[in-house]
């Protein structure tokens, strides 16, 4: 078996590479106006690439042929519509860049890491999340004094605002229990995160490194997101625990237990009249554009309303999206300006089937890799990895996110080599006289005795 082998290459992570981890679980986050910007996205393709010049690397084929397919998708859709987006052209490769640097200096070790971030990041976030519930003003006051956020949402939403380590997103009129965003622009995408840092930990990370405490502790955070999507991918987690270590029985049993606390929690009133509300929202198009009317860019409709659009997109340009031209995306067309936040969807919308071929590709690929570097060597290890991705597809743009790209080209991105280690030693001619069926080298005790042979003659 062909494994990503940490150090294997003799690199070691230095503090530029942990700093450019930190900088990209941020960047994934999502909670600041800055790491939407295209300065980011430079930052992150100039970090990647300072990470891979300090180790003295350099990209080898499987990268080259992955921007190869790139680009060749790139001109293939510029034709298609017509115009010339250069930012759209960089963006995939520079994420590409990230991915690439990830998984060449920490290896398998990248999964360790990412849930080692997140534990911490859980941690403070519980801190956090006690003193929103304990003194929320207080809190308020010092968010508002040390906010990073920018103009990541409009000005109406005053409950927003984001300290870099943990943000607050409550809409006016909002009430009840707040929820842990932590480093996330909201508790659902933090929620993701958590469940993917218990997932590598059970399946991919060693046993010593998989303490009851940390996994105690990214529970209770996931219990503070109150998110649909988190909950059913914690569930599916539990699932398969509980399969790995129990009877028949217990199994069943289980399976229905987890079926009918799935039934209950959708009875709950927020999840209830949110779900509700998103399927009223994708019949009536007036409330779309009204919405998008009133809050511009910063209008995100729910992930029912996103699908929908993104089908309509796909419908009207199936083969190769509308690429880089979003004047052509068909709420656009309509009068309204939506940010959709399904990641298939956008995929669907965007690149139309193309994308979604290089996405089934990178995605099967990843999930293999990770089902021959787990302990478990399970097929169900490869399923939850798909299944993982299509929640969190449908839900939210994180797959497109440097971190996501590190996870899903950990199959073709294999670690790379120092040129020294791929050269062979060179090889001596025997000496005149010699045998050359001796060893080059003798042993340690027989040369000793030869020496000391020799002293004994002289």
């Amino acid at each position: 078996m062909s494994e990503l082998n940490y150090n294997a290459s003799g690199c070691v992570p230095n503090w530029f590479d942990r700093l450019f981890f930190v900088f990209v679980i941020i960047f994934s986050g999502g909670a600041l106006a800055f790491v939407r910007s295209q300065g980011a996205m430079i930052l992150l393709g100039t970090g990647a690439a300072l990470s891979l010049v300090l180790h003295g690397m350099f990209p080898r084929r499987s990268f080259f042929t992955a921007l190869l397919v790139w680009m060749g998708y790139f001109v293939l859709s510029t034709l298609s519509i017509g115009s010339f987006h250069p930012y759209f052209m960089l963006e995939i490769p520079i994420l590409m860049l990230a991915g690439y640097a990830l998984i060449n200096v920490w290896g398998n070790k990248i999964f360790e890491h990412y849930s080692r971030c997140i534990y911490i990041l859980s941690a403070i976030s519980l801190v956090f999340y006690a003193w929103h519930l304990v003194l929320p003003g207080t809190l308020r006051n010092f968010v508002d004094a040390f906010d990073c956020q920018g103009d990541l949402f409009p000005q109406a939403w005053r409950n927003c605002g984001s300290v870099i380590i943990y943000s607050i997103n409550e809409t006016v009129g909002t009430g009840g229990i707040p929820r842990n965003c932590g480093f996330c622009w909201e508790p659902g995408p933090f929620s993701c995160f958590i469940v993917l840092a218990l997932f590598f930990n059970y399946c991919l990370n060693t046993p010593e490194k998989r303490s009851r405490k940390i996994n105690l502790i990214l529970i209770a955070a996931l219990l503070t997101t109150f998110s649909t999507t988190g909950y059913m991918m914690f569930g599916c987690l539990a699932i398969y625990y509980i399969w790995q270590h129990q009877n028949n029985l217990v199994r069943i049993g289980s399976i229905f237990a987890v079926l009918v606390a799935v039934v209950l929690f959708f009875q709950l009133d927020f999840l209830g009249q949110k779900v509700q509300d998103q399927l009223e929202m994708t019949n009536d198009w007036s409330i779309l554009v009204e919405n998008s009317r009133l809050y511009g860019k910063h209008y995100t409709p729910g992930r029912f309303i996103s699908l929908k659009l993104a089908w309509m997109n796909f419908e009207e340009r199936p083969i190769f999206g509308y690429a880089g031209n979003t004047l052509l995306e068909y709420s656009y067309l309509q009068g309204a300006s939506v940010a959709v936040i399904s990641g298939i969807g956008l995929i669907m919308a965007r690149y139309g089937a193309c994308g979604l071929l290089m996405f089934s590709v990178i995605l099967l690929t990843s999930g293999r890799r990770m089902q021959q570097d787990s302990r478990q060597k399970s097929c169900f290890i490869f399923i939850l990895w798909l299944v993982f991705n299509v929640m969190i597809g449908i839900s939210f743009k994180l797959m497109f996110t440097p971190i996501f790209f590190g996870f899903f080209f950990c199959g073709l991105f294999q670690q790379q080599k120092n040129a020294a280690d791929d050269e062979p030693a060179p090889q001596l001619p025997p000496a005149a006289g010699s045998d050359p069926g001796l060893p080059e080298k003798l042993p340690e005790a027989t040369a000793l005795v030869s020496i000391q042979r020799g002293a004994e003659t002289i």
